[in-house]
């Protein structure tokens, strides 16, 4: 016989943990998830480095609860030792205005190649309507 489930409460997180003396206090602090938006790192990425003291966290108060908080230059620091250092390169890179790769899945270039495809065939239609349309137009001045 099975025994009953015993619903227990959520542990207690205090509403701002302590921080390491590396997070100022003008710094920004953001979500995990706009961190790595922001700097281009993943979300395990982020949560590896504050589980391992590398970048300072705090948990705060959110719309749907608890929310990691992580300063945005910790992240941009911690983020550019990971890439200097070699065998630790993020396979996610930042775009940067001299870029010239741009990574897509199979999915969208196809999608990409069969709309480029049908405007190629929309505009050599309009082309060649174009011409007819002028040669009409000189039959009739003619």
């Amino acid at each position: 016989m099975a025994t009953p489930r015993v619903k227990r409460p959520a542990p207690k997180v205090p509403e701002h943990e302590p921080t390491p003396e590396t997070a100022r206090d003008d710094d920004t602090w953001v979500t995990l998830a706009e961190a790595s938006r922001l700097v281009g790192c993943s979300v395990a990425a982020l949560r590896k480095w504050y589980a391992d003291g590398d970048i300072p966290s705090r948990l705060e108060r959110g719309p749907h609860g608890q929310q990691r908080l992580v300063p945005v230059s910790a992240v941009q620091q911690r983020y550019g030792r990971s890439v200097a250092s070699p065998g630790l390169r993020s396979t996610r890179r930042t775009p940067t205005e001299d870029d010239s790769t741009l990574v897509i899945s199979v999915a969208a270039w196809n999608d990409l190649t069969n709309r480029y495809e049908a405007a190629l065939d929309r505009a050599v239609r309009a082309e060649a309507a174009l011409v007819e349309l002028r040669r009409r137009l000189e039959q009739l001045r003619g």
